[in-house]
């Protein structure tokens, strides 16, 4: 080894062992508290994230809905279970969001929740630091901001329910729905206990994971990069036909749905599924560009 190099990796050892003193002498001294609650965004010093909250409304009770339409951009969206017979709205929209304009409206048994650009408002390069807040124990710094959460009851009973989300995470637990449409571009999509008469998913950028999935007629999921994985429920997981496809990636169905896999004889990189279930009202067709299929 020469010398140079050697130079080369002392001082980069002693630059690492002079940053964790630096680390440790800042915590003492309260660098880590300051960290947690200053708002890292901001070039002052005295800047707190408490002053610099944006728009929010707390848990708030709203009228039976039927249809549901979402729209939004930059937020986040979350569907939950309220715990009782009623609806619920709340958000809390990130202050850095704000060159957007977001909407709640609701017309009868239709909600509809929109985020739209301002027009006029000039573009702007922002790089978010808050993650620095998250790492030393602040999680609602991140977790807690930019998100809409929407409570329904239990039995609830969705006609059509439309959501699209340009960059956003979306969560939705214990939904019944007759018809539903899920567009993303960037974000990932969590379905967890829910019951779907027909729909259709299409993801650009990101992660599916649906844990206990009830199908009665067809759904048809379409991703194009990030790894699909799908857990049915019981009850019609052995009527359900479903067809699958993965370019680049692997396909991983468990033995108890029976099916088979194989790969395209023209192209061995890519991998399909194909199972036949009892009753022809029922499929799913999931289809991925360059992902994961993963299928119980």
């Amino acid at each position: 080894m020469k010398n140079r190099t050697k130079y080369f990796i002392c001082a980069g050892v002693v630059m690492c062992g002079v940053g964790l003193g630096l680390l440790g002498v800042g915590s003492v001294l309260g660098g880590r508290t300051y960290v947690k609650e200053a708002d890292l965004n901001e070039m002052s010093a005295a800047a707190m994230q408490a002053d610099h909250r944006g728009e929010s409304m707390s848990k708030t009770k709203i009228e039976e809905i039927r249809n549901l339409k979402v729209d939004l951009e930059n937020i986040d969206f979350e569907l939950a279970l309220s715990g009782d017979d009623h609806y619920y709205l709340s958000y809390n929209l990130d202050e850095n969001n704000q060159q957007n304009t977001f909407t709640n409206e609701q017309k009868g048994d239709t909600l509809l929740l929109q985020e739209s650009a301002d027009v006029g408002v000039s573009s702007e390069v922002h790089i978010d630091i808050r993650f620095l807040s998250y790492l030393f124990g602040n999680e609602e710094a991140l977790e807690e901001q930019n998100i809409v959460r929407l409570y329904v009851p239990e039995k609830n009973q969705l006609k059509d329910c439309s959501i699209q989300v340009t960059d956003g995470d979306v969560f939705l637990q214990g939904v019944h729905a007759d018809n539903m449409e899920i567009h993303q571009s960037y974000g990932d999509l969590n379905l967890i206990d829910t019951e779907l008469k027909q729909g259709s998913i299409q993801i650009k950028d990101g992660e599916l994971s649906a844990t206990n999935i009830l199908i009665e007629k067809t759904v048809d999921v379409q991703s194009k990069y990030g790894s699909i994985d799908i857990k049915l429920n019981p009850d019609c997981s052995d009527a359900i036909s479903i067809s699958a496809e993965t370019k680049y990636g692997e396909i991983d169905a468990s033995h108890q749905l029976g099916g088979r896999t194989t790969e395209d004889a023209n192209n061995v990189e890519k991998q399909l599924y194909d199972k036949k279930g009892s009753d022809d009202t029922k499929s799913l067709i999931v289809q991925t560009k360059d992902g994961d299929i993963m299928l119980r």
